[in-house]
């Protein structure tokens, strides 16, 4: 665990046969998006779909660059990401995703 001052962690669920299933069997469920009681819980917003990464492309270098050695230009371009955020939306719908609580209720 990344955060050793987290000593425990709780998961709040009705006290219900599947729950009693649950702690006798000594397993979880990983629910998937699909069914989480807020549609928002897992939208992403991504402010830019493009990202700067660097360039090997030796050609554009040479190109954009006649009298200077490819090896010595560090050279950046723009990637469109539009792709990679579709895909990783749509794989988030496949995930299981277990939520729990720091903190314990006081009822």
């Amino acid at each position: 665990m990344n955060n050793p001052e987290i000593k425990s962690l709780f998961k709040y669920k009705p006290l219900n046969n599947f729950t009693l299933d649950i702690i006798a069997n000594n397993r979880i469920y990983y629910p998937k998006p699909e069914s989480f009681n807020d549609p928002f819980d897992t939208q992403c917003s991504f402010k830019n779909s493009s990202a700067i990464i660097e360039s090997n492309d030796q050609d554009k270098i040479k190109k954009a660059f006649p009298n200077e050695d490819p090896n010595e230009v560090l050279a950046y371009t723009r990637k469109d990401l539009t792709g990679d955020i579709d895909s990783f939306k749509k794989e988030l719908k496949d995930f299981g995703i277990l939520s729990l609580a720091k903190m314990k209720k006081i009822y």
